[in-house]
């Protein structure tokens, strides 16, 4: 054979096997949505296999109200700031969400010292907001003591000025219901990656410094559910 017969014969493979990777995606999309539908009656409160999305220090307003719209729902939304720092912008989100104060707990499964208020939202519903006020302190230890207050079963951090892309939310339910016995965290993303953490391997671990030293079960799936750009 000729060097184009090897040619057409390598074209055509590619073909087929580009053909065999769509029917995969698909097949794959159509699996993520079958999940989010059997698993969206999991998601009812404290204890269950939803999602803490943590964020230390300033946050924007806009992207508070991108993580806590209707349409994201299934999780809770915990914030930790200093108050000498942001006690004005901590009383504003206070009235602005209704929060009411609860009593900061004197012990947990790690360390929670330098917490000096702490306040919930009042509906006990399946979107929650958490606001500790908190001596600043190292990003590790501030991530310890977020994840200390979580009530969900998989912390997310989230840097400042990251948004939730439209339908993130049930893209994350789903990887939780698909992974939660293979993997201990859960990397997703390709521009902005983010890690998904169960907490009892954090916890585990001692906190975050502990899970970037040992060897957990890790797992990849490429697809991006934030971005710097508001939706």
């Amino acid at each position: 054979m000729s060097w184009l017969d090897y040619l057409f014969m390598g074209l055509g493979v590619a073909l087929i096997l580009y053909a065999l990777l769509r029917v995969w995606l698909a097949y794959r999309a159509n699996r993520l949505r079958r999940l989010v539908a059997l698993s969206s009656m999991l998601y009812r409160g404290e204890g269950c296999g939803g999602i803490s999305v943590v964020c230390t220090g300033a946050i924007d307003m806009a992207q508070l109200e991108n993580l806590v719209a209707p349409d994201n729902m299934g999780y809770e939304v915990v914030l930790l700031m200093d108050g000498d720092s942001y006690g004005r912008y901590m009383q504003r989100i206070v009235r602005r969400y209704a929060l009411f104060e609860v009593a900061v707990p004197r012990w947990s499964e790690l360390p929670v010292e330098g917490v000096r208020r702490v306040w919930r939202s009042r509906f006990d519903a399946l979107r929650r907001i958490t606001l500790i006020d908190r001596v600043e302190t190292t990003p590790v230890e501030e991530l310890d003591c977020a994840t200390a207050l979580c009530s969900m079963e998989y912390v997310m951090p989230l840097s400042s000025h990251l948004y939730l892309d439209r339908g993130a939310a049930d893209i994350l339910l789903s990887l939780v219901a698909e992974y939660e016995h293979s993997a201990e965290c859960i990397v997703c993303g390709i521009d902005e990656p983010v890690r998904l953490y169960r907490r009892a391997c954090v916890v585990r671990c001692g906190g975050f410094a502990g899970v970037a030293s040992e060897q957990i079960r890790r797992c990849y799936v490429p697809v991006d559910v934030v971005s710097h750009i508001a939706p």
